[in-house]
């Protein structure tokens, strides 16, 4: 919505506009479902950055409890020259840790990892240069009972079906049944990981649909029956108060990490002994420049040419691009594209909205269907405005149809708010009725 002022006035100067994040292709899965892969992306050099400064938050924060670790001597990603120097020092310090291990009361270490994607696979690169296993949660438990020195550390994988269960059923999980009914399943994680794991690297993907990694209460709970063994969190997703809840703001390179006491529930920008160390910043490919740079540019230049050659025909029309630039074209001679076109919709109702914190009273409602050539959208939004409430577009996705296939259904998340709760629930009833 803080865009739509910038998206007038690229419609009000004639400007042809293209989302680089819609620029994809699309491919098959294992499954055979045709999905949509995305050409420019900087998902790796998140986790890349990600992990290279955890290890730095992770050194602070045990050095708060007392123990001097080679973790200390790894830089925030941005001291170094490009990505080889940052590697080399993060294979220095894993020297170290082979030759001498951890100190005694430390070993075993172990990160845990959540998600599967780019992120985690940056995140993982970096820290398989460190003399490592990869473990099972089963075996990340009794570990901890094995005396050392160890001289490595260790890594879990964390899937969905440890993060969550269905209470009261006996089936195995399924991964499809989650997705559809996420509200159906509570979170395990506090109680099947966290009391194993030391550092939590978080790379997966949330939205309030679903349950948290670690809410607040949960690391309160951990604290009081002594488990308090989560030294660092980084949250590479960096959803504020999202999938790890005490994200309460995302940090600044130069200010990359705060404390956050489960005990008395307050945050602090030292790094101390009597809470979990938190890295949180939501900038992280920059601090990759060179790499970062040069994987946008190598991505997009082969596309640039094709616009070149196109604009060298006196042919300004996106329509006659290839399908990855021309289905990404959001706005051309003064106009959305038909792709965006939904995007009015939004325009004309966002400049009511009035901006407000989640804590206020709301509700979040997630609408799939054919909003925008049903006028669905304006239906909704007809309702909301009627009752009273203001509204925030929290995500609207709009796959474009192909010719010839089968009309995509769109996905809208949208939060209202309102101080009464029975008109909440009379938004909740009339949405409803329209679907």
């Amino acid at each position: 919505p803080e865009n739509m002022g910038l998206l007038q006035s690229i419609l009000d100067k004639n400007i042809q506009l293209f989302d680089y994040e819609a620029i994809a292709t699309d491919i098959t899965d294992s499954t055979g479902k045709l999905k949509k892969q995305r050409l420019v992306a900087f998902g790796k050099y998140a986790g890349i950055a990600g992990m290279i400064d955890t290890f730095q938050c992770l050194g602070r924060r045990l050095l708060a409890s007392g123990f001097s670790t080679s973790f200390l001597n790894c830089s925030q990603s941005y001291v170094y020259y490009d990505l080889k120097d940052a590697q080399r020092a993060v294979k220095a310090m894993g020297e170290r840790i082979s030759k001498d291990g951890l100190p005694m009361g430390l070993e075993p270490l172990v990160f845990a990892f959540t998600g599967t994607g780019n992120v985690t696979n940056g995140a993982l690169e970096i820290f398989q240069l460190l003399p490592h296993k990869m473990i099972t949660i089963e075996e990340a438990k009794n570990i901890k009972s094995k005396p050392g020195p160890h001289k490595c550390v260790y890594g879990v994988m964390v899937e969905q079906k440890d993060l969550v269960c269905k209470p009261g059923s006996t089936e195995p999980f399924n991964l499809k049944h989650y997705r559809e009914n996420p509200s159906e399943y509570k979170s395990i994680f506090h109680s099947n990981v966290a009391p194993a794991c030391n550092v939590l690297i978080n790379g997966i993907y949330w939205d309030e649909r679903y349950p948290r990694v670690l809410s607040k209460q949960d690391m309160t709970e951990l604290y009081k029956d002594g488990h308090k063994n989560l030294f660092a969190v980084g949250d590479i997703s960096c959803d504020v108060n999202g999938s790890v809840e005490f994200l309460e703001k995302t940090t600044t390179i130069d200010n990359p990490f705060f404390s956050w006491n489960p005990m008395t529930n307050k945050s602090t920008d030292e790094i101390t002994s009597e809470g979990v160390a938190v890295m949180g910043v939501d900038i992280l490919p920059t601090e990759l420049s060179v790499e970062s740079s040069k994987h946008f540019g190598d991505a997009l230049l082969p596309l640039l040419k094709k616009m070149i050659v196109n604009r060298h025909h006196n042919d300004s029309d996106y329509q006659h691009l290839p399908a990855e630039l021309s289905n990404s074209c959001i706005a051309q001679n003064g106009l959305l594209t038909p792709n965006f076109e939904y995007i009015s919709a939004l325009m004309e109702r966002t400049a009511k909205a009035v901006h407000h914190a989640i804590r206020d009273p709301h509700i979040l409602l997630r609408i799939q269907g054919h909003l925008f050539d049903s006028g669905l959208i304006n239906q909704i939004l007809d309702v909301i405005e009627g009752l009273d409430c203001h509204f925030e577009v929290e995500e609207c996705n709009v796959t474009p149809s192909i010719s010839g296939a089968a009309r995509v259904k769109s996905t809208l998340m949208i939060r209202v708010f309102s101080d009464d709760d029975d008109t909440l629930n009379n938004v909740l009833k009339k949405v409803t009725l329209l679907l």
